[in-house]
């Protein structure tokens, strides 16, 4: 197939399905030509640019990302090819705009819409989407090779806490949580690229026991490696990518509970969850995952199998592949005997 990514780039980029690099990366790896508006392979779409010239027709368009949907869909109306949407996970954020997915889900001439889990396909489909075009592909993650975690020993326990897009707020529940606390415990947090705010930078500066480190991708698999296990306090979409690495790497986790984290950990199986700002809850379940090294080693294998079975990059890859082939082969074009279609791509 010939699939043209409309991407924009509200992610950070990642080595999993929601970077549309990761993305084009994997369907060229399965033997498809993957193209983008413009003369090179780049994101974001620029939605001023006039429409492309393609060397061929595409045989798909394929949206990524909360802004592409509507350059997207007017690429696949020129084009006279099917729209496959790629449904953003923060439907029901309460920073996304009022009607944002009533416009994805009737408003727009998408073929296909494609959501994350059950849960997502249901937002959608309350929104007013046709349930015989809304598929779910759940997210992949590129894994790691599984590294066993630390031996138990003398020395105390390693905590890590991907906080390159948790907000201030849940950072400074997460400190005070880790404050009450009767155990000694060794903490890396994980922040995003250039200088953190001043009023982040100060929750973690007066903790001795805390190294903060940039978020690299390269380092990635040492500091999961390092640690005996996660912490995801945040109740946003943008947690899915931590939890997901935390699943990938085999560690205990102890994260917020959401509805988009449910989709991912199934509790005592592989993971715990606590409600979000409830201290008590917090301090009571991370101490008791701290206490067990065969809770955690139990948590973590669960974890690993869940992550091996549903999360793989390659198997996601594989889920939206047929998806889209079965979508090219049941796409009935419609009459353009009066469209020169030179002039048309």
């Amino acid at each position: 197939m010939i699939i043209a990514v409309v991407a924009d780039s509200a992610a950070q980029p990642a080595d999993w399905s929601r970077d549309p690099r990761t993305l084009a990366d994997g369907l060229r790896e399965l033997g498809h030509q993957v193209v983008a508006p413009g003369p090179e392979l780049t994101w974001p779409v620029d939605a001023q640019r006039p429409l492309p010239h393609f060397p061929a027709r595409p045989d798909v368009v394929l949206s990524l990302g909360p802004a592409a949907p509507p350059v997207a869909a007017v690429l696949a109306e020129t084009l006279g090819v099917p729209l496959a949407l790629m449904l953003p996970p923060g439907l029901t954020d309460p920073d996304t705009p009022p009607g944002y997915a009533r416009l994805l889900a009737q408003h727009l001439p998408a073929a296909l819409l494609i959501a994350e889990s059950e849960r997502h396909a249901d937002v959608a489909i309350r929104a007013g989407a046709d349930p015989h075009r809304t598929v779910v592909v759940a997210p992949g993650l590129r894994l790691d090779p599984f590294t066993a975690p630390p031996a138990p020993g003398g020395e105390p326990l390693r905590l890590l806490c991907d906080l390159s897009r948790t907000p201030p707020g849940p950072q400074a529940f997460l400190a005070a949580v880790l404050g009450r606390l009767d155990r000694p415990t060794r903490l890396t947090v994980l922040t995003g690229p250039g200088e953190p705010p001043p009023e982040v930078k100060q929750l973690w500066a007066d903790r001795p026991d805390t190294t903060v480190a940039d978020l690299a991708e390269a380092a990635l698999p040492g500091h999961y490696a390092q640690c005996d296990a996660v912490l995801a306090p945040s109740p946003d979409t943008d947690e899915t990518l931590a939890v997901l690495r935390a699943m990938a790497a085999g560690r205990a986790l102890l994260a917020v509970d959401d509805p988009a984290i449910q989709d991912l950990v199934s509790t005592t199986r592989n993971g715990m969850l606590a409600r979000a700002g409830d201290a008590d809850e917090w301090v009571d379940k991370l101490d008791y995952l701290l206490s067990g090294a065969a809770l955690r080693l139990h948590l973590g294998r669960g974890a690993r199998a869940r992550a091996e079975a549903q999360f793989a990059l390659p198997r996601t890859l594989g889920r939206l592949e047929s998806r889209l082939a079965a979508l090219t082969r049941s796409w009935n074009y419609l009459d353009h005997s009066a469209t020169d279609e030179g002039e048309m791509w």
